[in-house]
């Protein structure tokens, strides 16, 4: 503790009687003396401090020095895990994908190229005599099971609804309903949906059969069930060139906006519809919009994502609607796990109604059919071709 003199202001330790600067008498007062005394306290205080973190520094760099003698030194190198080779999923094959620029179907006992999977003697589809198995459905036969499947879908369920779908077929092919022409499209559209079991592959063929020998028909069908037709025939790449330039603008007038743009993303690019100023008339919802821009190769428009969310599938409540939803959801894979939470509780859950136009053409069936289409919408296009 020091003090300072009153006359020169030397500092002197406390207890000096004369100034080691001037030789003055120094005289202390109790302030002095309680002012030296707290700024030693200081001064002891820091000093402590200092001395507390040096040892804190030195104990971390031992113990840091320790783990790194422990890791290096004293514990042995985790071995490298030996797992069995796991064969490659062919889940795109490019060899598949010949239909996307046009190309017909494969010819009968054309050999099954590398890759293509295997499929027991029990689920091989019955022969069919009149009609070639097209590209398109054996890419949804091959890869279908296994993208619903691990998306979480009640295949069960799925199942269940293509029982319902069967069940509605009459002995000559056809489907009943209010109109047997859009009936027999719907049907055949939802069975080709998910192929690979014998009786539906079979109905399937039953019905795209009775559908070919009505396209000279067409121009007498009304709007709705020349559209069911088409999208059918083109789901199946069964629908003749001659009539697709035929029909042209009637196409895509809007007359019947939602199963012509439904039809739009089936098209091979080549010949997809471009004109589309009548569909977006008559589909204005901002969801129809935003599946229309996608499907629009002109198009530079972004697409909201809050319309991809589940929050907004769950209002919807008309089978169509969950459609294009679930359609634009797999084309536009901006929430991916928003559509396979959704697919997977729609799959479960019962079919919702229809628009009453299809309820009145189609029949009872009608709900089912869609739902099938709206479940099965990941299985129905590789979306390696989706992309605008």
């Amino acid at each position: 503790m020091n003090v300072n003199c009153a006359k020169c202001g030397k500092l002197n330790p406390l207890g000096t009687v004369f100034c080691h600067g001037c030789g003055g008498r120094i005289e202390v007062t109790a302030g002095q003396v309680l002012g030296s005394v707290a700024e030693t306290e200081r001064h002891l205080r820091e000093r402590t401090i200092y001395h507390w973190g040096r040892s804190a520094l030195n104990l971390c760099g031992f113990a840091l020095f320790a783990a790194l003698a422990l890791r290096y030194g004293m514990v042995p190198a985790v071995p490298l895990a030996e797992l069995p080779a796991t064969p490659p999923q062919v889940l795109f094959p490019i060899d598949n994908l010949a239909w996307a620029d046009g190309a017909g179907p494969a010819a009968p006992g054309t050999p099954a190229k590398p890759g293509a999977a295997v499929v027991a003697a029990e689920e091989k589809p019955p022969p069919m005599p009149t009609i070639a198995v097209p590209k398109r459905l054996e890419w949804r036969r091959q890869q279908g099971p296994f993208i619903l499947s691990s998306m979480g879908l009640d295949m069960a369920r799925l199942a269940a609804m293509q029982q319902e779908v069967v069940a509605a077929q009459k002995p000559d092919g056809s489907f009943a309903g209010g109109d047997p022409l859009a009936a027999t499209a719907l049907g055949t559209l939802a069975l080709h949906a998910l192929p690979g079991k014998p009786p539906v592959d079979a109905a399937a063929a039953r019905g795209l059969t009775a559908l070919l020998a009505k396209v000279a028909d067409l121009s007498a069908a009304t709007p709705l069930s020349r559209s069911l037709v088409i999208m059918a025939l083109v789901d199946a790449e069964a629908l003749p060139e001659s009539v697709r330039v035929a029909f042209g603008i009637r196409l895509v007038d809007g007359s019947v906006g939602t199963w012509q743009a439904l039809a739009l993303p089936l098209y091979a690019p080549k010949s997809r519809p471009s004109e589309l100023a009548g569909l977006r008339a008559a589909l204005k919802e901002p969801l129809w919009q935003a599946f229309l821009t996608i499907n629009d190769a002109s198009s530079q428009v972004g697409v909201d994502a809050r319309l991809l969310f589940s929050e907004n599938a769950k209002s919807l409540l008309r089978g169509e609607d969950r459609l294009v939803w679930a359609h634009l959801a797999w084309h536009h894979p901006l929430a991916p796990r928003d559509l396979a939470d959704t697919l997977k509780a729609w799959s479960a859950a019962a079919p919702c109604a229809v628009d009453p136009a299809l309820a009145t053409v189609a029949g009872t069936f009608a709900p089912a059919a869609v739902a099938l289409l709206t479940v099965t919408s990941p299985a129905r296009l590789p979306p390696v071709l989706l992309t605008r």
